[in-house]
């Protein structure tokens, strides 16, 4: 009879324990705490710690200037447009006093001129202006000799610098250069006028290489004008250059015959 009476309230006991006020967190009433104790709707129990979502625009923020950005809907990365934009291969506190603009026939035995020529009177950094891969870094021998020629190509484009007085040491081909770094500086054409210079060009990337007096084959572009493809900051600076440049020669304004950056042939081309 005693042991029936334990089994008894044992019964009782379980019962009792099953019958609570309150539910387990996340079973029976659909909500959760988090580690606050506010509720949240939901099937499953958190952990209390809260997950930071990022907002459509935080996605991508690091990779602006990146070959490839992440899209915000499924992570897949795509491509930016083909293409290229320029800045001008000299920071904003260097830009030069002068220039010499493409296309103008004056200066090259009735030639047109196939680039652009910068001139200061002391020595600048001169820097990519736009990321791609060295394909030619070469001292001249003749044909102001000691100067250096550095070809950067983008894509279906090439970048020249030509006539600079020094190049960055470390420079080689099969390099690849980021807007901004450093290539070489300008070189000191004429030192009894304090004259420094580079000449610039840019256009088409192509295999048929301009050969110089030496035998040297150089990766010369097919020539474009690059003023559409400056930057609007870049491209208001070069033409705040050239609005100031004053361009007289055996008493005749030349710029009245070559009024544009790009004149003559190279007006407008940009394709």
């Amino acid at each position: 009879m005693r042991g029936k009476f334990l089994l008894l309230l044992l019964f009782v006991a379980v019962l009792a324990s099953g019958c609570t006020g309150d539910s387990p967190p996340g079973n029976g009433d659909g909500w959760v705490r988090d580690g606050s104790g506010a509720r949240s709707e939901s099937g499953t129990e958190g952990d209390g710690d809260a997950t930071e979502v990022p907002g459509d625009d935080e996605i991508g923020k690091d990779e602006a200037t990146s070959v490839t950005v992440t899209g915000p809907d499924d992570g897949e990365e795509e491509e930016e447009p083909e293409g290229i934009v320029l800045t001008l291969p000299f920071a904003p506190e260097d830009d030069p006093h002068g220039l010499l603009p493409m296309g103008e026939t004056e200066s090259h035995d009735g030639e047109p001129h196939v680039g652009i020529d910068f001139f200061w009177d002391h020595e600048v950094d001169i820097v990519a202006p736009a990321p791609g891969e060295v394909i030619y870094v070469e001292q001249r021998t003749e044909g102001h000799a000691g100067t250096w020629d550095v070809f950067v190509r983008t894509g279906e484009y090439t970048v020249g610098y030509t006539e600079m007085g020094k190049v960055n040491p470390g420079l080689e081909v099969g390099d690849r250069v980021e807007r901004g770094e450093l290539l070489g500086t300008s070189w000191e054409a004429t030192p009894e006028d304090d004259h420094w210079m580079i000449h610039w060009e840019f256009g088409y990337a192509r295999e048929g290489w301009r050969d110089y007096t030496t035998g040297g084959r150089v990766p010369h572009p097919e020539r474009l004008c690059p003023m559409s493809f400056f930057t609007d900051g870049s491209r208001s600076r070069i033409q705040a250059v050239w609005d100031n440049v004053t361009w007289v020669r055996d008493g005749e304004d030349l710029k009245e015959r070559f009024p544009y950056i790009c004149s003559g042939v190279f007006h407008e081309k940009d394709e």
